[in-house]
């Protein structure tokens, strides 16, 4: 929040903007993920083409073992989501239990036009995370 509020406070001061931001993505397949299937959640990581890779499995109610960021799931209600495909996406709707379901008549994109922000429709298998970028504005 204080992070926020700097930011905001940068680029607004005396009504000018100071600062150039951007998002950049940054591949990461080392990281530690999950996803809800069948009663378990799959512990493992994504490949580049954001296919999940799993390392192990626990049941829902008695879990333990590496701390890791879940993908898919949790939410009380389906959410709009695009499904990362070797650089393509895919919309489509995440429902509760962790499925992802394509639109029938969804366009697909690409990733390099892909505008990130922070309350952008998610990518929900990224092989990684956008970066916030800030430069001085020339």
């Amino acid at each position: 929040m204080v992070g926020c509020l700097f930011y905001s406070l940068l680029l607004n001061v005396e009504g000018t903007n100071l600062l150039e931001s951007d998002f950049q993505f940054v591949p990461n397949v080392t990281r530690t993920v999950g996803i809800m299937k069948g009663g378990f959640t799959l512990i493992g990581n994504l490949d580049k083409n954001g296919v999940f890779v799993e390392t192990s499995r626990n049941n829902w109610v008695h879990s333990s073992g590496p701390a890791y960021l879940l993908l898919n799931g949790g939410e009380l209600n389906p959410q709009p989501v695009y499904e990362y495909r070797g650089g393509t996406l895919v919309p489509g709707t995440m429902r509760c239990g962790g499925d992802f379901v394509p639109a029938k008549d969804g366009e697909t994109i690409h990733l390099d036009t892909y505008v990130y922000h922070p309350k952008a429709v998610r990518i929900w298998n990224l092989p990684g995370y956008f970066k916030l970028v800030v430069k001085p504005r020339k």
